[in-house]
Parts: structure tokens; C-alpha cells; sequence
């Protein structure tokens, strides 16, 4: 009789582990395990069952040793059938998923490739993203230190109106500045900074003001002391310029009455005259003559006749000598121009040259005495001569030529004074 479990339908060896259950089926020990573990029931009548209520049961089988015992034959049959179904299963299963497998290694490699240049376009996106990704990294550093920077120069331009205000505003503004303004320590120490830098600028620009004010006094005080001294200057040369007007005037005068006196030669005018030309000065060029100026000086004859063995002096007669010229410092005054409207009776006249000649020319017994001051003329006596001798006759023509040249070279003289001045 052939034994067989209803749940793996293989037959029951005596190495096989059979239990039993309440309701009395057979079945292999592992087979109604697993079953019991998915149900409590029995696999063959659906009665309740549990692992407690199952027993083992024991064969008593007989030992064949018998090698074509056709139940152990048919049983190895069947196992050996049932092995090569299953093997044959196994295979076409095996070639089913070779197959699948094949289609699929196709799709996959396909797909590989599309995945590959899939990669390599996604790992060319990544490396420019990654670029894209530095860059921008980048862009939003500067972009938070342009930020940054932004809002520090937006406080320092702050500072900087707010110091302005401070420095250039009106005092409600400032007061207003620093009521609303930060209460930083730095910001007041900057706004208390500022503040001392130009009180101090201040205070340099005004002494650099006083400075100059004091160099422009000094300069203006300069200024109205040459104005004074021109003032100064300038007076004097109108007073000059006056009193060369008035010794022009008095020197034409002088030659005026010394052409009458040439003209109508008396003793009295023959006095001016010597006092005339021995006080009035002459021109350098009448004194020092030049070489290339041709000057005839007038001789004068004797009148007399001079004795060596006269008892009495030595005297020799001449007729009257003339006084060497000297140049004055005062000839140039004689050609000033002259100015009209020059005198005024406020103006006090200066002690010179003119004004001593017209005291001169109103007392004309009075002299220069070569000392600084003026003293008579002294008019010294011509002794006789005891011893008379004959003079010889000289012609009427000789003596009338004398003359003639004398009062010709005084004429020449006077002239040329006359132009010179």
C-alpha cells in the first residue's frame, strides 16, 4: 500500500517524520507546519487544528532488501519523472528568462547608451552649471560686499551731509543734527573732531587775516608817508620853481639895467657894473671856454705909463679887471620854465641866490665879502705921480678902437650870460 502526504503528494518513506492530526490524516511534519502556520485548520477536512493537538506517528516497516521491488521502483519513477519535469521547468523557465533576460540586455544596452550620452550631456550641463554655480557664487559675494559697502558708504555719506550741516548750517540744523542723529560714541567723537578742525582753520584764517590787515596798514602808512613826501617833494619844487621864476625875472633885470649901463657908461653905472658882474655868477662854459670855440678875448691898452725907478710904489695902472666866473649850482634853476600862477603873497620866499642879488641890487654900496656875508666896497685912492712924463701922442683912431673893443668884448660877455641863462 502506497502512503502519500495530501500536501507535497510524495509518498511516506520510514526515514519521513509523519504527524497526525485530531481528525486522523496523514501528512509530513514540515509540510503541515508551514500550513498550520497560514491556517489552524486541517489540509485535508478544514478541521481545527493546532501545532498541540498533532502526534507522530511511528510505521512499522518491513526491511526489503530487494532491489526490483516495484514499489520502490515505481516511487523512484516517479521521483526521477519528477525531478526532470522540474528540471525541464527549471530549463524553460530558465530559457524564458534567458530570453527575457537577452530582450532586456538590449533594452538595457540601448538604454545604456542613451543613458551614457544622456550622462555626458548631463555631465557637460553639470560642469557649465557648476561654472554657472562658481560664477554666480561669485556675483553674490560681490553682490553682499557691494552690499556691505553700499550700506557703509550710505552711513559715511549720512556722516558726511550731517557734517556739513554741522559746519555750514544754521544753529536750529545742527541742534537738529544732533538731537536725531546717532548716539554712537564715534559718531560724536567725528562731529567733535570736525568741529575743532575748523576752529581751527578759523582760527589760523583769522590771524592770517590780521596778518595781512597789519601788512596792509604798514603798507598803507607807507604809502601816505611817500604821498607825504611827495606832497613834501612837490611843494618844494613849486616853491622852487617860484623862486627861479623870481631870480629869471630879476636877472633879466640885471641885464636889462647892465645893457643901459654898457650903453650910457657914467661912474655910477661903471660901479654897478663891476659890482654886477663881480657878484652875478656866469655860465661854466663862458668860464671854461672849449677848444674847438674860437674866443677873442679884448685887449685893453695901457693908460699910463709905467716908471721902474719911481721913488713911490710899484704900481701899474689898468683899466678895471673883471673877477673870474664861477659856476653856481643854482644855473640850472635858470632854465626851470615858468609856471603861471607860481606866486602867491602866503607863500614865504627862501633865503637864496636871487634873493640875496635883489638885497644886492637895493643897496648898491653892499658886496659879497666872500665869507657868507655882504660888506662895502672899498674904493682905494690912485696915488699921483710925482714924476709927470710926456705921454707919447697917440692917434685919434687907436684910442676910439680901444674903446670900441672894450665895450664890444663887455658886450660879447653880457650876450653870451644872457643866452646861457
Amino acid at each position: 500500500m502506497l502512503v502519500s502526504c495530501s500536501i507535497c503528494s510524495d509518498l511516506f518513506v520510514s526515514a519521513s517524520e509523519v504527524f497526525t492530526t485530531t481528525c486522523g490524516h496523514l501528512f509530513h511534519y514540515v509540510c503541515l507546519v508551514e500550513w498550520l502556520e497560514r491556517s489552524k485548520t486541517c489540509p485535508q477536512c478544514r478541521y481545527k487544528t493546532t501545532e498541540k493537538t498533532i502526534h507522530r506517528v511511528y510505521f512499522n516497516v518491513q526491511t526489503n532488501d530487494e532491489p526490483d521491488d516495484p514499489n520502490a521502483l515505481r516511487n523512484h519513477i516517479e521521483n526521477l519523472k519528477f525531478k526532470i519535469h522540474l528540471k525541464d521547468t527549471d530549463i524553460k523557465n530558465a530559457r524564458e528568462e534567458n530570453n527575457t533576460l537577452n530582450g532586456r540586455n538590449v533594452k538595457l544596452r540601448d538604454e545604456y547608451k542613451n543613458i551614457e550620452s544622456k550622462c555626458s550631456s548631463l555631465e557637460m550641463s553639470v560642469s557649465a552649471l557648476k561654472e554657472q554655480m562658481r560664477f554666480m557664487r561669485q556675483q553674490c559675494s560681490e553682490a553682499e560686499e557691494a552690499r556691505i559697502e553700499a550700506r557703509r558708504l550710505r552711513a559715511h555719506l549720512e556722516t558726511l551731509t550731517n557734517v556739513e550741516t554741522i559746519v555750514k548750517g544754521t544753529v536750529s540744523e545742527v541742534e537738529d543734527v544732533l538731537n536725531n542723529g546717532s548716539d554712537s560714541p564715534r559718531t560724536l567723537a567725528t562731529y567733535v573732531s570736525v568741529l575743532k578742525r575748523e576752529l581751527q582753520a578759523v582760527s589760523d584764517k583769522r590771524k592770517r587775516l590780521r596778518e595781512e590787515l597789519k601788512v596792509a596798514q604798514s603798507e598803507r602808512s607807507h604809502l601816505r608817508n611817500e604821498l607825504a613826501g611827495h606832497a613834501a617833494a612837490v611843494k618844494r619844487l613849486e616853491e622852487d620853481l617860484d623862486h627861479s621864476e623870481a631870480e629869471k625875472r630879476s636877472l633879466r633885470k640885471k641885464v636889462t639895467e647892465l645893457e643901459q649901463a654898457v650903453l650910457s657908461p657914467t661912474a655910477s653905472s661903471q660901479s654897478a657894473l663891476r659890482r654886477l658882474v663881480a657878484e652875478s655868477p656866469a655860465p661854466p662854459r663862458l668860464t671854461d671856454p672849449r677848444d674847438d670855440q674860437n674866443v677873442n678875448t679884448p685887449c685893453v691898452l695901457p693908460k699910463t705909463k709905467t716908471l721902474d725907478d719911481s721913488p713911490y710904489l710899484n704900481i701899474k695902472s689898468s683899466s678895471v679887471g673883471l673877477t673870474p666866473l664861477r659856476p653856481t649850482q643854482n644855473s640850472n634853476l635858470l632854465r626851470a620854465p615858468a609856471r603861471p600862477g607860481g606866486y602867491s603873497i602866503f607863500k614865504k620866499a627862501r633865503l637864496t641866490t636871487a634873493s640875496s642879488n635883489l638885497a644886492t641890487e637895493a643897496h648898491p654900496d653892499l658886496a659879497f665879502d666872500g665869507m657868507g656875508g655882504r660888506s662895502k666896497l672899498d674904493e682905494f685912492p690912485v696915488p699921483r705921480l710925482a714924476m709927470k712924463t710926456k705921454n707919447k701922442p697917440r692917434p685919434a683912431g687907436l684910442a676910439n678902437t680901444a674903446k670900441l673893443k672894450k665895450e664890444s668884448g663887455q658886450m660879447l660877455k653880457i650876450r653870451s650870460y644872457f643866452d646861457a641863462s
